[in-house]
């Protein structure tokens, strides 16, 4: 079951204000981001990328946050530890999450050996939906972690 990421808004944070956010993905499986429940009994479904991980995150990033080629700021770099996806129905009522964990990489120039790490961010959402929307859920996922990469860099400025 394809799994498709879609830019949507955020409030409060100033989109475009960062040269650029990279992605590398260091996944270790990067066709599958989890499971859920069939509909066969003792069966279930794997939940893929719509596209190859690397390609399909980079492709939500650069919609949903632009970049801005002029920005003084630092550019940053995702480095993709863990991104998780899963549905467990043994209960009542099914419980869905996403679990992102990503090292948070700045830098000014071109070459990968000149980004520092600043902070790794690590969360887990649990929603007792029954119809989750695993997209949503990764995108809403990714809009934490980016605003977790800004206000990291605001107080690495100060």
């Amino acid at each position: 079951l394809a799994v498709n990421l879609s830019a949507t808004s955020v409030e409060g944070y100033n989109q475009g204000s960062q040269n650029k956010i990279d992605i590398l993905s260091n996944l270790p499986d990067s066709n599958n981001l989890g499971y859920m429940p069939s509909n066969i009994l003792n069966d279930r479904k794997n939940l893929k990328p719509s596209n190859e991980i690397t390609a399909w995150l980079q492709s939500f990033v650069n919609k949903q946050f632009g970049s801005n080629p002029g920005a003084k700021a630092k550019k940053i770099l995702w480095v993709i530890q863990d991104l998780s996806v899963g549905k467990d129905s043994t209960q009542k009522e099914a419980h869905s999450f996403v679990k992102v964990k990503a090292d948070i990489y700045t830098g000014n120039e071109e070459s990968i050996t000149n980004y520092e790490l600043t902070n790794t961010y690590d969360s887990t959402w649990i929603t007792t939906n029954n119809n989750a929307d695993f997209g949503k859920m990764i995108a809403k996922a990714l809009i934490e972690l980016y605003k977790n990469s800004i206000e990291q860099r605001k107080s690495d400025s100060k």
